[in-house]
């Protein structure tokens, strides 16, 4: 299950979010369960907090006493908990740094929960947007006790829920709904399709007409583009399976450590450059990565944290120290991604 980004963003925008869990325990112990896994959730939180103000100097969350927990829930199966975004702030110098904070305190706490109750499972999912301040990134996956690698679909209460509160009585007078049709008319069609795929999917929750409010959007783009969301809209109605083509993942099991990382670069180098380099080429004179070197040398911050996480991602150990150099550089110049590489890697910029 994936939740659209551009819906998801949305559902960000009126702060309804999109993270639940699913505990299933027997009757007995349910409110049980509720008390204390509030108190262990709770007690994760604050430790996350105050790691990142001992490492940062600040927690944003923590300044404004923000708790993600929305509610708990007693039902038939055990005990529906819900959360709010589970995103977490921090100064870094002149950077505002983000983390998956809330998400590694709900685990902690999902893990803990289940070595005091061996008897429990739960299931769930985490869904949330950065706001657009953080270039709109988003965080989905899924979490349960079974530790497997399924990949069919779930259909979650939790996330109909969320979609009902986001479609109630005259939600398209709310501001979610203005930015929605706006992110809507530069949409392409695969994106409409997967919005009206969910809101398929989720049709006990949704008002019946949502889909057609969707495709009606797509009237403004292009008549075509209308009628083929038309046509998959109605064969999915026919209970007819309606695929959209997904891009296909690529299994990284076998390459070496850093190799995506270094990838990753190259597409940035020719993105700065106007070059795509050959790999082994980032020292070389002759080289199109070089581009990149000079541009950093001469004191540009972006092509600064290119070309250093490059050198770290391609184990050019030579270069390691002004990698990490001028990777400080381009956080403190405003290089968003490069404060965000620190945070992850802090053990590396401590030395």
């Amino acid at each position: 299950m994936y939740i659209p980004e551009i819906l998801l963003d949305a559902m960000e925008t009126d702060g309804y979010g999109c993270t639940g869990v699913k505990v299933y325990c027997e009757e007995k112990i349910s409110r049980e369960i509720v008390s204390r896994f509030k108190e262990i959730f709770n007690d994760e939180y604050k430790k996350t907090m105050d790691h990142i103000e001992e490492e940062f100097g600040d927690c944003y969350e923590k300044e404004k006493g923000i708790n993600p927990f929305k509610s708990a829930r007693v039902t038939d199966y055990g005990v529906l908990f819900r959360f709010d975004a589970l995103a977490m702030y921090c100064r870094n110098g002149n950077i505002i740094a983000k983390c998956n904070g809330g998400g590694e305190t709900l685990e902690t706490a999902l893990e803990t929960i289940k070595q005091e109750y061996p008897s429990i499972s739960y299931e769930g999912y985490v869904a949330y947007s950065w706001s657009d301040i953080h270039s709109g990134e988003q965080i989905q996956y899924r979490i349960s006790s079974e530790k497997k690698k399924d990949k069919s679909e779930i259909v979650y209460d939790f996330v109909g829920e969320a979609l009902a509160e986001l479609f109630e009585d005259g939600f398209e007078e709310y501001e979610w709904w203005e930015i929605f049709c706006e992110r809507l008319e530069y949409a392409n069609e695969d994106e409409f399709k997967k919005i009206i795929k969910l809101l398929h999917t989720y049709s006990k929750w949704v008002p019946s007409d949502a889909i057609d409010r969707v495709i009606k959007i797509s009237e403004k783009r292009d008549e075509d583009l209308t009628e083929s969301l038309r046509d998959f809209a109605d064969t999915l109605k026919s209970g007819k399976d309606a695929d959209i083509e997904e891009e296909e993942e690529i299994d990284t099991s076998g390459l070496p450590d850093g190799y995506m990382e270094a990838m990753d670069m190259f597409l940035m180098a020719e993105e700065i450059s106007g070059k795509k380099p050959k790999r082994g080429e980032a020292i070389s004179s002759e080289g199109t990565f070089e581009i990149v070197i000079e541009k950093a040398e001469s004191g540009d911050a972006e092509a600064k944290y290119t070309a250093g996480k490059y050198f770290i991602a391609d184990h050019i150990e030579e270069e390691n120290e002004r990698a990490i150099r001028w990777i400080r550089e381009a956080a403190e110049a405003g290089v968003e991604e490069a404060g965000e590489y620190m945070k992850e890697h802090s053990e590396m910029f401590m030395k």
